[in-house]
């Protein structure tokens, strides 16, 4: 294209494997949330201040709105939480919003891999020019 010699110049994507960017980033917000919640009950409980640290490790990698993070990255943290969900609260001990924020991310998560499959790899730009040696 005419723009890609331009310096400022980035692709933009408008979605996010298939779902719009606003729906994919509530759904990775509600899930952070739940979890959080979850972990802020775990405290208040008396266990102590023990918390799984797998799900304490997946809470820091958060992928935010303008972070420009890959779309795996978004689609394997919804998917993680849902396992982390499913680790802390069994099915039946989960409230309403809890079950409701857990299927919606899995059925998302699902969708998004399929998706991410048919589309080919995202691969970081580079500068093409050669480096010069002298």
């Amino acid at each position: 294209m005419k723009n890609d010699d331009k310096a400022a110049w980035r692709p933009k994507r408008f979605d996010v494997a298939g779902a719009h960017p606003d729906e994919a980033y509530r759904a990775v917000a509600n899930i952070y949330e739940v979890v959080d919640e979850i972990r802020k009950g775990h405290i208040d409980a008396g266990y102590g201040r023990t918390f799984p640290a797998d799900a304490v490790n997946w809470m820091m990698t958060r992928p935010l709105r303008f972070g420009n993070r890959p779309d795996a990255d978004v689609q394997r943290f919804l998917a993680q939480g849902v396992a982390v969900m499913d680790k802390l609260t069994p099915q039946g001990m989960q409230s309403p919003r809890q079950r409701e924020v857990r299927n919606r991310c899995n059925e998302l998560a699902r969708g998004m891999e399929k998706v991410l499959a048919q589309r080919p790899d995202e691969q970081p730009r580079f500068n093409r020019k050669p480096r010069i040696r002298m």
